[in-house]
């Protein structure tokens, strides 16, 4: 009543008072899937490890996102993480959760079945959740499962970071930098690029803006995002985004890039379902990217490898014909230095005969 709280249980009316009807108990639902491109690592076994908080955070707020936003919205009132496993000898992980949701006067209104097809409905079919891939099979709400034993178990493939597109001339680069708020690590947690924190947080965002400018008008422009960097405060974050030139959209501008991206997140709101940005965080600048030609490889022609050969076998020729010519002078210099002596006249060598 205005600025003031009033007990459910106080007002009366000459005498007359109706008693509140009791909310009923809210009821809990264990729900189970399986992450096919999160690895298992042993942090995840300690609630007190960043990456666990981490890996918890992100979940819930992607869970909290997508039943507040159902059919289910009214009587949801919060998921928590039991626990994490693991699968497929670590390279999957198993979540463990428990989702409270309040009962209505029917008893059928919220149960497991109406909860199992609005996380399937609101993941694509079980396929995606925010950044994670899941494990179409691996969906359990209570004891509740529509899993189809004839199907395949799927496999997970690897994901990366590394833009698979070479870079043109013609390409528009624009500098890109926001502000996370839901996420605050100690100083120095983000120092290491190759730690699993760094990557996992890099590896969302690439994959968040990709969706985000591919779903959009410049979404034939777009060909890749890059996180050069993370900083505290509470996770600054500093992106280049590349997009090409098309018959439709020649030429785009940091307005056009900046207009997108705050559409895309409600007015810099929401990145990805997962991510509170702060609103005047958003800066969006034309870059430019030196790109240095590759030197042209140059080949001899076959005739010219040939004419080539020749002349080296023609030079050696005249080396070989040269010191032949030179061995043959030295030799006769040398025979005649010797000179043969004459016997005198009448002078006789009795041992001559």
């Amino acid at each position: 009543m205005g600025p003031y709280t009033m007990n459910s249980d106080s007002l009366y009316v000459n005498g007359y008072h109706e008693k509140p009807v009791p909310y009923p108990p809210a009821q809990s639902y264990p729900l189970n899937f399986t992450i096919t491109n999160l690895k298992f690592i042993q942090d995840l076994t300690k609630p007190d490890s960043q990456k666990y908080k981490y890996v918890e955070a992100t979940i819930i707020t992607l869970m909290d996102n997508l039943f507040k936003s159902s059919e289910v919205s009214n009587s949801y009132q919060g998921c928590r993480i039991v626990r994490f496993g693991s699968q497929q000898d670590g390279n999957d992980t198993t979540v463990n959760a428990l989702c409270d949701f309040k009962s209505e006067s029917s008893e059928t209104a919220i149960n497991k079945v109406k909860v199992y097809e609005v996380f399937k409905n609101a993941t694509q079919n079980l396929k995606n959740l925010g950044p994670y891939n899941l494990d179409k099979d691996s969906l359990y709400v209570k004891d509740y499962t529509e899993r189809d034993s004839s199907l395949p178990i799927p496999t997970t493939t690897p994901t990366t970071t590394s833009p698979p597109i070479a870079i043109s001339p013609s390409d528009m680069v624009f500098d890109l930098n926001f502000t996370i708020t839901n996420r605050n690590y100690s100083p120095g947690m983000l120092d290491d690029t190759n730690s699993p924190l760094y990557k996992e947080i890099q590896a969302n965002v690439t994959a968040m803006l990709a969706a985000l400018y591919k779903n959009s008008t410049v979404g034939n422009n777009y060909k890749y995002c890059i996180v050069t960097g993370l900083k505290l405060g509470s996770v600054k974050v500093s992106c280049d985004c590349f997009f090409k030139p098309t018959d439709e959209i020649k030429t785009l501008d940091s307005d056009i890039i900046r207009d997108t991206f705050a559409k895309g997140t409600n007015n810099t709101y929401l990145l990805g379902g997962m991510y509170n940005l702060q609103r005047d965080s958003l800066s969006v600048k034309d870059t430019t990217v030196v790109i240095v030609p590759p030197q042209p490889k140059e080949e001899f022609p076959f005739w010219a490898i040939i004419i080539i050969v020749l002349g080296i076998m023609f030079i050696l020729f005249l080396i070989f014909l040269l010191c032949f010519l030179l061995a043959m002078v030295r030799q006769r210099r040398r025979k005649d230095s010797y000179q043969v002596m004459q016997a005198p006249h009448g002078l006789y060598f009795p041992h001559l005969r």
